[in-house]
């Protein structure tokens, strides 16, 4: 059967522009290309006189375009050429089935490609960590020598962390953290583990849930983020005294009202890797945990930074023995870093386990902060202790401020109008930017005055006063240098309280990374 030339330049043509465009369209991201299959209804619909009047198949950049021209050539002849084995065992209408069944398995494996997620996707890891090194020197009273013996001056490397965070299919966390101390540095030697935990979003009723070993939520500064900034906000003296620290357990966080209202719970074990300052001679038995947290009011500017927020919440956690053992509710400065005794230090019998309650509020405006904590803790049959902390913060030039975290339920690190460092044009040896000053103070109070049937306690009382400003070279970088003046008035149970005093001068460097 002869074909008519111009017939088959109708057909073959726009069907080899098509395989053309598809193959451009497999090699081209798809928010930049037109749908396939829209270009395909748009080209078989043209006519013969827009076939005509295409540009010249020789113009076109395909591999196809040697075969266009020719089988442009022999229309004169009216002869087809036989190189290609398709054209020569196909019709015309088979050819362009064939392209179009084609034409749809390659859509198809666009479509399986962009739908599969890639496997750096499942998973996204960071390994990272916290160095912080002091240099401290102490000055110490005749009477507070005595009663506590000679505290050196100190150079320690007070934490270094190491650990590894991440996600997972858009819903789970996990962190693993590890802490390397010595004994100049922290109350116990070699690698001890800090968080260890996995975390799941989206949760029915409980939303986020995580499991391991982290912190009792006691306070702000007592709480953990599953991907959080160690960055330090604020100074805090009692807050170890109250909490139980790190214990193995169960927690949940719900977010209402725009994350805007947040509740969390939990349950623990009695039994931790390395406690806090609140100890348990020995620990079975279980704790219960709840804090809320809310934000009446907050602003933020068209750039959105924040301009103003105030913080409200409350917390309060349980303890309910397995059996008889001893509470220890010990205090010391904040400067602390091993070498400085408790200067309170309680061995309380326990038989019918204690609460803590806390309550805590915060209001930001600008580069200016004050936040306060105030804990009760109760002690079955045995007396009360409470404290209380006073902080303020203030940056020094305007568009400075710390962040908040709704998910946290707390402030977090800062957002710096400039770090330190040099511009890509400066080949000077200045920098041209030194990051950011802010100045910080605060106050802390504990009482240990009521508690009963303690014989081998230090009881009384201590207040420190804080001054200090942070070196901000980023929000990971930090330099400070604080003096800390402690005021203890205690005795031993039976005897009389004797006051001392110790002032210490520290200069820290904090470093994430």
């Amino acid at each position: 059967m002869r074909v008519s030339f111009r017939t088959l330049a109708a057909r073959i043509l726009p069907a080899l522009f098509i395989g053309f465009t598809i193959g451009s369209i497999a090699a081209t991201p798809v928010s930049n290309t037109a749908n396939a299959a829209e270009l395909m209804d748009v080209l078989f619909v043209a006519s013969e006189e827009d076939v005509e009047n295409a540009p010249s198949p020789s113009k076109v950049a395909s591999p196809y375009a040697e075969q266009a021209a020719e089988t442009a050539g022999d229309e004169q002849s009216g002869v087809i050429s036989t190189d290609d084995p398709i054209a020569e065992n196909l019709s015309a209408e088979e050819r362009l089935d064939q392209l179009q069944q084609e034409i749809a398995k390659m859509q198809e494996q666009l479509a399986l490609k962009q739908d599969k997620p890639a496997p750096s996707k499942k998973f996204q890891s960071k390994i990272g960590g916290l160095l912080i090194m002091d240099a401290i020197v102490v000055d110490q009273s005749d009477s507070n020598r005595a009663m506590y013996a000679d505290v050196p001056n100190m150079f320690p490397i007070r934490e270094a962390r190491l650990g590894v965070k991440g996600t997972g299919y858009d819903y789970i966390n996990y962190e693993a953290t590890f802490a390397f101390q010595t004994n100049d540095s922290q109350r116990s030697t070699g690698a001890l583990f800090k968080n260890i935990l996995i975390g799941v979003k989206d949760v029915p009723f409980f939303q986020n849930v995580k499991v391991g070993h982290f912190k009792v939520e006691t306070s702000m500064s007592e709480r953990d983020f599953l991907i959080n900034s160690s960055t330090i906000s604020y100074f805090s003296g009692n807050t170890m005294s109250f909490s139980p620290h790190r214990r193995f357990g169960v927690g949940s966080t719900r977010l209402y009202a725009d994350k805007k209202l947040r509740i969390y719970n939990g349950i623990y074990s009695g039994r931790g890797f390395n406690d806090g300052a609140c100890v348990l001679d020995d620990a079975p038995g279980f704790i219960l945990d709840a804090r809320v947290t809310m934000v009446p009011f907050s602003c933020e500017d068209a750039c959105g930074n924040l301009r103003e927020i105030l913080h409200l919440g409350g917390s309060a956690y349980w303890f309910f023995p397995g059996q008889t053992n001893m509470l220890r509710m010990r205090a010391r400065p904040t400067s602390w870093t091993g070498g400085m005794q408790y200067l309170l230090n309680s061995a309380i019998p326990l038989e019918k386990g204690y609460n803590v309650c806390e309550g805590e509020a915060a209001w930001q405006r600008g580069q200016f902060g004050i936040i306060s904590e105030t804990f009760v803790a109760n002690i079955r049959n045995n007396g009360t202790s409470w404290g209380s902390t006073l902080a303020t913060r203030y940056f020094l030039r305007p568009g400075n401020y710390r962040t908040y975290s709704y998910d946290g339920g707390g402030f977090a690190a800062p957002h710096l109008v400039s770090n330190f460092g040099k511009s890509e044009n400066n080949t000077g040896v200045m920098p041209d930017t030194f990051g950011e000053l802010e100045l910080v103070g605060a106050y802390a109070y504990t009482n240990m005055d009521n508690l009963k049937n303690v014989p081998a306690a230090v009881y009384g009382e201590l207040h420190e006063a804080i001054f200090g400003v942070n070196w901000w070279w980023s929000p990971e970088l930090r330099w400070s240098a604080a003096y800390t003046q402690a005021y203890v008035n205690s005795g031993e149970l039976g005897g009389s309280k004797k006051k001392s005093s110790n002032n210490t001068f520290d200069i820290q460097m904090s470093m994430q990374f």
